[in-house]
């Protein structure tokens, strides 16, 4: 594949990002606070989202491309993502509301004084549900989305569904509220629903969206503490991951301590394990390729080589299964089903339960993925087919990777024909992944109940 450009794009979109907010604080200090908390840590991660999906990340690719030196490829970007943006004037003027009742207190007041575990999507719900099934205490999951009826999760978990409230307004922020409508938003509807709720603490998952940052800042400023659990690994720690404001973050092992610490921080890092089930023997020695979304330092054209990737193992080994799971944000056309029909040992495998994949996988293949270190904790050996990828587990001995399509196929033509290298990497995996994996599954849940049992003493 030709080189691209997306490293550089989120380079300097970091620049610029950091750029644009001190600017914005020269002109204003107090820019990015409401009632004296501050989001300026949620704007860099809103603009961050912004930037990785904007089409400025395409524009900046094809300049660069065309030899476009990046000092005028970046100033473009500058001029389309910031240009109205810089050229405001910043009027922040705030206000200190006294005593206010909401009307959303009293609905809400059978579920005051209780932990409340914050969730955005039915991903992260899925990923809960273990621990809310054995959790005893009477706790309130705050769903930013529909939660479907059915998922057995006890009687003491109160389902509490929001939206945006916009019909009363307790900050006051007119810069934000004009210019950064989404933060603005959501500090108030935190602001309400913390005071309404006054939870024990509060339980986030993932950690790296601008919303996510706004309800742990407002935690600290209410003195409630917030506790991030750890969901995937973002294979590089970019400015989501900087700066974080949450008091506890409860990781998959010391090894990811490490690695999560070297974003500077105040946050307290925990390791506890990895909540999906695990351990189960191998079914299999099939070889399963994980989707990713082409965002970020990605594009369609790195889906289309891995799933030429893909056709090259379907033919060149028979005698393996070859499955594909996608992910929710990269589902696969019926351009691309249709010819994966054309090989008889593959099949999609999307609907099945993850550590179910990994019973059947002996070999996970991905681009862009935490699945490349979940391999490790199910004792699968991760195939990573992706230029650059932190840390390297091919220099550990626990995997392998390849930069191009060429590399990709002649190191898994190795591993197919040489069965004593997979064996290698799997003794070499077994040794090390408690490192990385504290526990897994059950054990993983008692750690984490008993670590949020200290909170409430």
């Amino acid at each position: 594949m030709d080189r691209d450009f997306y490293w550089e794009y989120l380079e300097q979109s970091e620049k610029m990002i950091d750029e644009f907010i001190a600017q914005v604080k020269e002109k204003e200090p107090a820019a990015f606070f409401v009632n004296g908390t501050g989001l300026e840590k949620a704007a860099v991660n809103y603009l961050w989202f912004k930037l990785m999906y904007s089409s400025s990340r395409f524009h900046y690719n094809s300049q660069r491309k065309s030899g476009i030196p990046t000092s005028a490829a970046t100033l473009e970007v500058w001029k389309r993502e910031f240009g109205v943006l810089s050229s405001q004037q910043v009027d922040c003027r705030q206000l200190t509301p006294g005593h206010i009742v909401y009307s959303k207190a009293t609905l809400l007041q059978e579920y005051r004084s209780k932990p409340v575990f914050y969730c955005i999507n039915h991903r992260q719900l899925m990923y809960l549900v273990p621990l809310l099934r054995h959790i005893k205490e009477e706790v309130v999951l705050l769903a930013g989305y529909a939660v479907p009826d059915g998922l057995a999760i006890g009687e003491n978990v109160y389902v509490v569904e929001y939206d945006l409230i916009c019909d009363e307004v307790c900050v006051q922020n007119n810069y934000l509220q004009t210019w950064f409508s989404k933060l603005f938003w959501f500090a108030n509807t935190f602001e309400i629903l913390l005071d309404s709720l006054s939870p024990t603490y509060v339980v986030i998952l993932e950690g790296c969206h601008e919303d996510m940052e706004i309800l742990a800042q407002l935690c600290k400023t209410k003195s409630i503490p917030s506790v991030c659990i750890q969901q995937g690994w973002p294979l590089f720690l970019t400015a989501l991951w900087r700066n974080m404001n949450y008091d506890y973050f409860l990781t998959w092992g010391r090894k990811f301590n490490a690695l999560w610490e070297e974003g500077p921080s105040n946050t307290c890092f925990i390791d506890v394990g990895y909540l999906y089930k695990t351990g189960s023997a191998k079914e299999d020695t099939g070889i399963t390729f994980f989707l990713s979304p082409p965002v970020v330092v990605m594009d369609r054209s790195h889906i289309n080589e891995l799933l030429a990737f893909m056709k090259y193992c379907a033919t060149a080994f028979p005698h393996r299964n070859i499955y594909i799971r996608e992910h929710p944000e990269c589902l696969l056309g019926l351009h691309d089903r249709s010819a994966i029909i054309d090989y008889p040992n593959v099949r999609l495998v999307s609907d099945m339960a993850l550590d179910e994949v990994f019973r059947i996988s002996e070999i996970c293949v991905s681009i862009f993925s935490s699945i490349a270190f979940e391999s490790i904790i199910h004792e699968s050996v991760p195939f990573v087919f992706n230029r650059t990828y932190t840390p390297s587990l091919e220099k550990e001995g626990v995997g392998v990777h390849a930069n191009s399509l060429e590399e990709a196929i002649m190191k898994m033509d190795n591993l197919i024909n040489d069965p004593s290298r997979v064996d290698g990497m799997k003794a070499t995996i077994r040794k090390v992944k408690q490192d990385y994996f504290t526990a897994g599954g059950g054990r993983t849940v008692s750690n984490v109940i008993g670590f949020l049992s200290t909170l409430k003493t």
